[in-house]
């Protein structure tokens, strides 16, 4: 497989579990179980780009969106808002970066954005299980918009 297939399959994988990710977060941060089927399926990729999610990256992403939830209190106090952060991991699995991200800031609520940020810093994100893990999920953005 040459260089250009390989950057594509690994923006393409990316683009899935930041769309789980953000589906599992906007679905009002329901933390009893998997996400709902219906948040699985909401995934904004093309079909024809789709590529099966690796195992350990899928559930490395529900850690991360379990220890993001658990510290993101009362979502729906911020219902019809919406907050686009970025956060970044260390290979340990702590929060080095976390901030607004600046490309959506007209539709990001300022109380909501607050909430979110405070919730990633003091969320405890376990280790990802290898180093390739961490390099597909070490720079993350997470979509903030309770229902």
């Amino acid at each position: 497989m040459d260089n250009t297939m390989m950057v594509k399959k690994e923006f393409y994988m990316r683009i899935i579990i930041l769309s789980v990710l953000a589906c599992t977060i906007l679905s009002g941060c329901n933390l009893q179980g998997s996400p709902p089927r219906s948040a699985q399926k909401q995934l904004t990729t093309p079909v024809e780009h789709r590529t099966a999610v690796p195992p350990e990256i899928e559930r490395y992403g529900a850690e991360i969106y379990k220890a993001v939830a658990y510290k993101f209190y009362s979502p729906k106090k911020y219902k019809g808002q919406r907050c686009t952060v970025r956060i970044n991991l260390s290979p340990e699995g702590k929060v080095t970066n976390a901030y607004v991200e600046n490309a959506h800031a007209e539709q990001n609520d300022a109380e909501l954005c607050k909430a979110a940020l405070l919730a990633v810093q003091q969320a405890e994100i376990p280790a990802p299980p290898s180093t390739a893990v961490w390099q597909t999920l070490k720079n993350v953005f997470l979509d903030f918009e309770p229902k």
